[in-house]
């Protein structure tokens, strides 16, 4: 796809393997000789009184999520700025993480305080600061060194040795034209693609949820005796979130259906020969990198595929989730001792995460409350009719879930294809000093007012 432009006719070793040939007319140079940066600052965090939800804004890292910032979720008080006297970072300058998430970077459209972990490089009359938004994740993480853990770090000294790929001002201008305009064509596909996705898995959620609280599959609702007809009679469930059921349906706690048993830590850290799984959520979702092998000691809590799991610790407290032949993590749950069908169950359980999220406790890390989960109400069919909701429902999420891991696959492609059109342009690969917008200037206005305009809103969202 990026082949599709041109390149340039001549170009010259840049004597860097991974960077490869360069046009003829472009520069390698330090970042020092090009560009001033400074970093933020960070309060002492036992002092609440530097600290002002009322206060200036105060950006962090966890704040970059689009290509422009407006403001942070964090704020400092007056006496912050008193003690610190920190630096203000200015509207157009770049921000860019070196420490943690090596390389997010942004352009701030307002001016902004930072913390520590961000180095702010002001625009000059040498350079194109959009440019740099470009090719400061690339080439600046290039000379990060690995501490005695083996993570990346830099600091002031690397950032300034870090080399970057220097086309002529007029160069910069156009390829960052470019890139704005054709990021943020595929940006809006992409967009497009993760509310699909979205849309999907709430749909998905609904059926799950009407299926076994209402016993309705598709249109149709489950009488009695198992047939699919248009209506059936009521009650008042008296669950909130659950609202009316059929009438024939029992409500039974979770304690009189179900008993729990929570993970422990591991005593030793093997490798994949002589260790078992730890079963962490990352492994459970399919991320095989992930895995970390343990020590089988007898207190550990031994699960089978298929199993049911609770992640009782973290952000996703409340989640179930499937599980994998492994040793239980001591963050996790497994649910023993099933009276009901175990897939109706599992579908349940999946009805019911919303609420029991919402009912977490703990001020540092969140975790479930096992009173809540103890009295969580199940709306419960005969026996026939809850095998028959887990068969429509093991049918009609295979099919949501292959038209969402369909769409994933295709966001994939384009993110990929983003950035293999970022790195092409600003390492020469392709020649734009010719290529016109169509429309020209005009769209060129257009398309920078209207990717504002969608930045705008996500920070608004």
């Amino acid at each position: 796809m990026v082949r599709e432009y041109k390149r340039y006719d001549e170009y010259k070793d840049s004597g860097i393997e991974w960077l490869g040939e360069i046009p003829k007319t472009w520069i390698l140079s330090k970042v020092k000789y090009e560009y001033n940066f400074f970093t933020g600052f960070t309060p002492s965090s036992g002092d609440d009184s530097y600290y002002d939800i009322d206060g200036y804004n105060w950006l962090n890292i966890s704040d970059i999520k689009n290509k422009y910032v407006y403001k942070a979720n964090s704020k400092i008080s007056h006496k912050a700025i008193r003690d610190y006297r920190p630096r203000i970072s200015k509207k157009n300058s770049l921000v860019f993480s070196f420490k943690l998430s090596i390389g997010k970077t942004a352009i701030l459209k307002n001016n902004i305080y930072t913390n520590e972990a961000l180095a702010t490089f002001e625009k000059n009359k040498k350079n194109n600061i959009r440019y740099l938004y470009y090719i400061a994740p690339i080439f600046i993480p290039k000379n990060a060194k690995e501490n005695i853990y083996g993570a990346k770090i830099l600091n002031q000294r690397l950032i300034n040795d870090a080399l970057l790929l220097k086309p002529p001002k007029q160069e910069q201008q156009k390829i960052a034209t470019f890139l704005g305009y054709k990021t943020a064509e595929i940006d809006e596909i992409i967009n497009k693609k993760e509310s699909l996705i979205d849309s999907l898995e709430k749909y998905k959620k609904s059926v799950i949820t009407e299926a076994v609280t209402n016993g309705k599959l598709g249109d149709k609702y489950l009488n009695e005796d198992g047939e699919l007809v248009d209506e059936i009679e009521m009650k008042d469930s008296g669950i909130e979130w659950i609202g009316e059921i059929p009438k024939r349906w029992d409500k039974i706690k979770f304690k009189y259906l179900f008993s729990y048993q929570k993970g422990n830590s591991p005593n030793e850290y093997l490798d994949k020969v002589n260790g078992v799984p730890y079963l962490s959520m990352d492994y459970l979702r399919g991320n095989n990198d992930e895995i970390t092998y343990v020590r089988n000691d007898p207190n550990m809590i031994k699960v089978e595929n298929n199993q049911i799991l609770l992640l009782w610790d973290g952000s996703n407290s409340g989640e179930f989730i499937k599980s994998k032949k492994g040793l239980l993590s001591s963050t996790m749950s497994v649910i023993t001792d099933i009276k009901i069908d175990k897939d109706f169950s599992f579908y349940y359980f999946k009805a019911s995460e919303k609420y029991l999220k919402d009912q977490t406790i703990g001020m540092g890390i969140p975790h479930v409350d096992s009173k809540i989960l103890k009295n969580i109400y199940f709306t419960v069919p005969n026996k026939n009719l809850q095998q028959k909701i887990a068969s429509f429902l093991d049918q009609k999420t295979s099919e949501i879930d292959f038209l969402i891991e369909k769409t994933k696959k295709s966001t994939e492609k384009y993110k990929e294809y983003k950035k293999s059109l970022i790195f092409e342009a600003v390492t020469g690969k392709i020649d734009l000093r010719d290529y016109e917008l169509e429309g020209g200037e005009e769209i060129v206005e257009h398309n920078n007012s209207r990717e504002t305009k969608r930045e705008e809103f996500s920070e608004v969202n």
